[in-house]
């Protein structure tokens, strides 16, 4: 999955294609986007959009394999479950960890207007409490092979319980997702807002150049998206945009360095940045012709925004 872009920015994940598990739909985020907006006032609301955005980056590797043969994996072990086989299960409740859980209960207690954020984060909490149990205890039943004792009559009479826990569960991590994206694509605007109030242009292109590049991202949910001409124009147009802003963010780098070089990071990536998003822009453009290739351009998103943590941090 896509990095976020909020305040400040949050870890990486990568969306996969033809596995069409990035969140939220369009509708779904349009309607929470307008339903966030309005609450976005005060830094209080900020730190704790930060916060989420934080745990919503960490929940992707939970919601979205990394690759398409990783989705091909989780969708053929997910037949197997349905089927009755309670070795397939998923292994990675590590995702909710007591210090995962601990962090939503921290966000959803943090002063600050995010009713809908809230209201995700405790209905994942009663999902997990609900479902980790069984789920943990059939983990670690297959790991220690004990079927191999009982003749899988433990696992048999544990799978029911993990299969409704784990439904639960995936349906509470995409729900909060909705709202996390919703509340990043309002903070992103404030902040771009707030660079340009401030007249920080170098800082300006640069999150104008990220956020052209997300929006070419969330145009393309599976590989027949490319087969879509309006969808290609769009992006084409997105992609022009963001090759404008990084020569313009180049320029200001120059301009900056020559007169203010204090004022820049310490450790400054603002050129390796501007690489991988030309680097985006040639893999999107090889990801017409082959849609596989565009797992490409989000791993080039990706890691231009690991180099902006790093300037950051």
């Amino acid at each position: 999955m896509k990095h976020l872009i909020p305040t400040l920015l949050g870890a990486a994940l990568l969306v996969a294609l033809p596995a069409c598990n990035k969140i939220p739909s369009s509708d779904a985020l349009t309607a929470a986007v307008e339903g966030v907006g309005a609450q976005a006032d005060d830094q209080a609301w900020d730190e704790k959009v930060q916060a989420y955005i934080e745990i919503g980056n960490r929940m992707r590797g939970f919601s979205s394999p990394t690759n398409e043969t990783f989705a091909q994996w989780r969708a053929r072990d997910a037949a197997k479950v349905e089927a009755g086989d309670f070795k397939a299960i998923r292994t990675d409740s590590h995702f909710f960890s007591d210090s995962d859980v601990q962090n939503l209960k921290d966000a959803a207690a943090m002063p600050g207007a995010t009713p809908e954020l809230d209201q995700a984060a405790n209905a994942l909490l009663a999902a997990i409490e609900q479902g980790l149990p069984a789920w943990s205890e059939l983990q670690d039943y297959n790991k220690a092979k004990r079927y191999e004792d009982d003749g899988g009559a433990k696992g048999k009479e544990l799978l029911p319980k993990y299969r409704e826990g784990i439904a639960a569960i995936e349906s509470a991590v995409n729900a909060l997702a909705v709202q996390v994206d919703a509340a990043a694509k309002v903070a992103h605007e404030k902040t771009v807002a707030q660079f340009k109030a401030d007249g920080q242009l170098l800082e300006l292109h640069t999150w104008e150049a990220l956020g052209s590049a997300e929006k070419v991202i969330d145009l393309f949910n599976s590989t027949d998206d490319f087969k879509n001409e309006a969808k290609i124009e769009e992006a084409n147009a997105h992609i022009a945009a963001m090759e404008a802003s990084i020569a313009a963010m180049r320029e200001e780098h120059d301009k900056r360095q020559a007169e203010d070089a204090d004022s820049l990071p310490t450790i400054d990536r603002y050129e390796s940045l501007a690489e991988e998003l030309s680097e985006l822009a040639g893999s999107y453009r090889e990801a017409r012709k082959d849609p596989s290739e565009f797992n490409d351009v989000v791993e080039s998103y990706n890691d231009a925004v690991d180099m902006l943590n790093m300037m950051n941090s």
